[in-house]
């Protein structure tokens, strides 16, 4: 069923209420006695709670300010353009997020949850364009974080928790406490995460595999990893407790097991279910085919199929699922009206009891609710939230086993009462304070329950209410709801940020180092220098000798780039910090410009050696970092520096980089020779002339230089004899002439290079 059907079903519902123009940007419209502003909101943005724009649009800000025989503006083309580009901003998010951005590409994709949290806030706030350009800037940063993940995802080795539902906490290995699991959060091998009672939560792995566990349920990551050489992905889950589906994406790259103890698995399905309980697992399969073996026995559960394995036992037999039930109301794409829902479905027969899933969505991705152990084919649910829905029911058997789903039903659930009119004397609006409390004022209807961060606060009889909030340094976001005897809501924000310490921190922010009174340098006309200080604080940097003044505003997370002119060697600068709460700060440093490389000065070493260890010293000036093979080496107070490095056989490139304040570069490479080995022989000859003379003729090659001379033992007429061989450059071969014998035969050469290297080969 797709949704399209049902908000179909909304635009016929209030077509005949109101005359508007589809082609126009703005509907220009007459309000009479009738006029219901959240029907408005429904007809033109296709969402009720989306009234307050219209208000917006026409500078009002109370509902009693509308009256009959006026004209409203509905700014319909800019609201549209306004969702549209929110969802795809969301979808982009989502969707560079299921394949691991929030562990490859962290930082391009936290800036677009930033600049997606800045459209929502604006859009909370009515801001109609701010909001449209966050948004499209969180849409363009997600869609960078994906192009990077995509290219480097095979890199990765985590797991994320891409969708959670209540309370999802995490425990690393050696970690005596669990802490809550956030949305996105990495788990790593090894890691531990359970859901609490009323929770559910969706872990996903490099792969795009996904372990979705039910309420109380825990689960140990125990494998995710890529092998290198074959680019093949293991994922291995051991289920520690309760249910859980399993969701994968088999490919010949990728493996994917469930750990039950005792139990070898073999997995070729990608859809089951598992249970953990203290005296047996169950599991129930949807897809392919599950082996489950035990010492020399195995059994195979198939699609639809499950089976139950008692710890330390044997698994039982597979026996069939039961089939889904067929859904009887609400029936796909119908209205209603009433927050109180009646699903009924049929009963199965030899159905022990049932399942129930209610989602926001129609891949039931996003779960609304899952009750579990419904004896009858009969429930009710309470539904607050307008919305379109989607419900779907399984059969469980007598040993627990769930069967598949039913096909969804849709429906549209309307609630036609108006939000209750909520104000605040500061709304839209940031505070800022270096009081520890804060009062908080504004006003409702006399009927609402008002609460500040859920607590609780009284109006007068006119409406109006205040409430003073402890605050905490830096950002405070109070939630401020009214609801009314119908349970209809409003719900506003109000941002308040605390400066209670006079003394104001300026620091670099890729380092975390004080910005202190000192020098800065640079090899650069224009330095960029990334800072961090208070929330929207003013930040004027002065040029002394030319008195310019550039002035930045911090962002809401206190971060701004400055960019320094330094036309001069060394230029004078000062530097102001005005915060929103009134403190002051300044600062004086010169910004020295230095375009002079530092200098490396390496006492000789031998370019041939025969030892593996090179021992490397010298000095190095005007540097505050040297590093030899991009390992970091130390500088003593008078600049020398000593250390060693380990050398390969045959050629080693020893590569000295000096890095100075201001990022000038120095570097040096030496070859270094490493020869542990003796020259090796390649021929043995000997050659005979007629004059009576037989010359032996050696040809040896090493990676350095050979000897002059090389040593020869040879047999003649039963006596041996041992000689020198005397090294012709030009011919390059070892050469001795002696008497020509018929039975001359050579029993030995000795060969030896420079370095020492030498052995004696015997000559069969």
């Amino acid at each position: 069923m797709e949704s399209k059907k049902i908000y179909l079903l909304i635009l016929i519902f209030f077509a005949a209420q109101f005359t508007f123009s589809q082609s126009k940007d703005v509907v220009s419209l007459k309000i009479d006695s009738n006029f219901d502003i959240r029907k408005t909101a429904a007809q033109y943005f296709s969402n009720a709670d989306l009234w307050p724009y219209i208000l917006k649009y026409n500078n009002l800000s109370r509902l009693d300010e509308i009256k009959p025989g006026t004209t409203l503006l509905i700014p319909q083309k800019k609201v549209s353009t306004l969702l549209s580009m929110h969802d795809k901003a969301k979808e982009s998010l989502q969707r560079a997020v299921l394949i691991g951005a929030k562990v490859l590409s962290i930082e391009t994709l936290s800036q677009a949850e930033e600049a997606l949290s800045s459209a929502l806030k604006q859009k909370e706030s009515l801001e109609y364009d701010l909001s449209i350009q966050s948004a499209q800037k969180a849409y363009q940063l997600a869609e960078a974080a994906y192009k990077q993940t995509k290219e480097i995802r095979d890199k990765t080795i985590d797991a994320i928790v891409s969708y959670k539902k209540g309370t999802l906490q995490k425990r690393f290995i050696n970690a005596l406490s669990w802490q809550s699991a956030e949305l996105y959060e990495n788990l790593k091998e090894n890691d531990m995460a359970r859901t609490l009672a009323l929770s559910l939560a969706r872990i996903t792995f490099n792969d795009l595999s996904q372990i979705k566990l039910n309420e109380n349920s825990m689960a140990v990551i125990q494998r995710s990893r890529i092998d290198p050489l074959t680019n093949k992905t293991t994922s291995q889950v051991k289920l520690e407790k309760g249910d859980a589906y399993a969701s994968l994406l088999n490919s010949p790259k990728k493996k994917f097991d469930i750990e039950i103890p005792g139990v070898k698995t073999e997995i070729n399905s990608k859809y089951f279910w598992v249970e953990k309980n203290p005296d047996e697992t169950k599991l129930a399969n949807y897809n392919g085919e599950i082996k489950l073996g035990v010492k020399d026995s195995s059994v195979v559960v198939r699609k639809n199929q499950g089976s139950i394995i008692p710890s330390g036992g044997m698994p039982s037999k597979p026996s069939e699922l039961l089939p889904p039930p067929i859904l009887i109301s609400p029936q796909d794409q119908n209205r209603y009206d009433n927050v109180n829902v009646v699903f009924n479905w049929q009963a199965v027969p030899n159905a022990d009891s049932y399942w129930l899933q209610i989602a926001y969505d129609s891949g039931f991705n996003n779960l609304f609710l899952l009750r579990k152990e419904l004896k009858e084919g009969r429930t009710e649910v309470v539904i607050n939230s307008p919305g379109t829905y989607y419900w779907r029911v399984c059969s469980v058997d007598k040993n627990g086993l769930p069967g598949n789903y039913s096909p969804s039903n849709g429906f549209v659930l309307f609630n036609n009462n108006i939000k209750p009119y909520l104000v605040l004397d500061n709304s839209g609006d940031e505070i800022f304070t270096s009081n520890k409390v804060v009062k908080i004022t504004g006003k409702t209807l006399t009927t609402c329950n008002v609460m500040i961060n859920n607590v609780k606060v009284i109006p007068d009889k006119e409406g109006k209410f205040e409430s003073y909030y402890n605050l905490k340094e830096g950002k405070n976001l109070l939630t401020i709801r009214a609801v009314d005897p119908s349970g209809n809501e409003s719900l506003l924000y109000q941002t308040v940020y605390l400066e209670s310490n006079p003394d104001v921190e300026l620091n670099f922010s890729d380092t975390g180092k004080t910005f202190g009174e000192s020098n800065i340098f640079t090899n650069k006309d224009n330095l960029v220098i990334n800072l961090l200080t208070r929330p929207f604080a003013q930040v004027t940097f002065l040029n002394k000798p030319s008195s310019e003044k550039e002035i930045y505003y911090a962002d809401s997370l206190g971060r701004f780039n400055a960019s320094l002119n330094a036309r001069n060697s060394n230029t004078p600068f000062s530097l102001k910090i005005l915060t929103k709460a009134g403190f002051e700060k300044t600062r004086e440093f010169n910004l020295i410009k230095d375009t002079d490389a530092p200098k490396i000065f390496l006492n000789h070493v031998s370019k041939v050696t025969s030892s593996p260890i090179l021992e490397l010293s010298g000095k190095v000036e005007g540097a505050k970092s040297f590093s030899v093979n991009n390992r970091n080496q130390t500088i003593k107070p008078d600049n020398s520096f000593e250390g060693s490095i380990t050398l390969s056989n045959g050629k080693n490139a020893v590569e000295l980089i000096a890095e100075d304040e201001a990022g000038n570069i120095s570097k040096q490479i030496e070859v270094i020779i490493l020869d542990t080995e003796p020259p090796r022989l390649e021929s043995v000859n000997i050659l005979r002339d007629k004059n009576g003379i037989a010359t032996i003729v050696v040809k040896a090659k090493d990676e350095t230089d050979i000897t002059n001379y090389a040593g020869v033992e040879y047999r003649v007429q039963n006596k041996i004899v041992k000689e020198i061989l005397k090294y012709n450059k030009t011919k390059q071969v070892y050469e001795l002439e002696i008497p020509d014998s018929p039975d001359i035969k050579i029993i030995s050469v000795e060969l030896s290079d420079y370095l020492l290297n030498k052995k004696v080969y015997s000559i069969n």
